[in-house]
């Protein structure tokens, strides 16, 4: 081996010891620096956990309170629709009774006053 070639040697063996020095003490620096921001990174989350935990819990109860609130006025609406489904329901076989009588008591008239209205609502509906 020539001098050179030693000295090339030696070199690369130093340099290659420098960079490993360099990033073992760049390492080194930045494993506190990392530390503390993690610290401080959980620190900030659990603070705005902290804060928003009473947020909401005033969100939940305003939504109780609205769902209750709801449900109490949709009762008495609910019950008096089905009131007044089955009054129409009770109307409806009345009148249906009623018609149906009528028919049965005079077909002919019947017969005649239905084709009487189609005529009348064919000519106005074209």
């Amino acid at each position: 081996m020539t001098t050179s070639s030693l000295r090339s040697g030696n070199t690369t063996s130093t340099l290659a010891g420098r960079a490993h020095e360099t990033v073992d003490r760049v390492a080194g620096q930045a494993a506190p620096a990392l530390h503390r921001a993690a610290l401080a990174a959980h620190e900030t989350v659990d603070k705005a956990a902290g804060q928003a935990a009473p947020a909401l819990q005033r969100v939940r109860s305003v939504a109780h309170e609205t769902i209750d609130r709801v449900a109490n006025t949709a009762a008495p609406v609910a019950e008096w629709a089905s009131q007044s489904g089955q009054k129409l329901a009770t109307k409806s076989n009345e009148l249906t009774g009623a018609c149906s009588g009528y028919v049965r008591a005079r077909p002919l008239a019947s017969v005649a006053g239905a084709l009487a209205i189609g005529y009348l609502a064919g000519r106005i509906l074209r």
